[in-house]
């Protein structure tokens, strides 16, 4: 978690604002991001503005112990939207080739 500001920390709830950047070569896009942190088990982030790629994008994250020390427990929730039907065939064929690579 090295990589989320303030989440070894002990403030039990932080906002910040971030550029993040989201996509695959040559679809990539940049924006900020309003983000909630709140006592290192619970991260939000929501796309500011909507941009070239999508109509919308947010991510939440959320960290339980795991079943082992120095494990966790990771669950992941997005919701995007694309702006436009030919960048999700795009996406599709991207994911699809993924897959295929994972079981191949």
């Amino acid at each position: 978690m090295e990589n989320i500001p303030n989440v070894q920390n002990n403030q039990p709830t932080a906002y910040m604002a971030a550029e993040l950047e989201v996509g695959f070569p040559p679809f990539v896009e940049k924006y900020v991001s309003d983000i909630i942190v709140r006592d290192g088990t619970y991260v939000r982030a929501n796309a500011q503005k909507n941009g070239r790629l999508f109509t919308h994008l947010g991510n939440i994250w959320e960290l339980k112990p795991g079943p082992t020390p120095n494990t966790c427990i990771l669950t992941f929730h997005v919701d995007f939207g694309f702006a436009s039907s030919w960048y999700q065939k795009v996406a599709d064929m991207f994911f699809n080739f993924r897959k295929w690579l994972f079981w191949y």
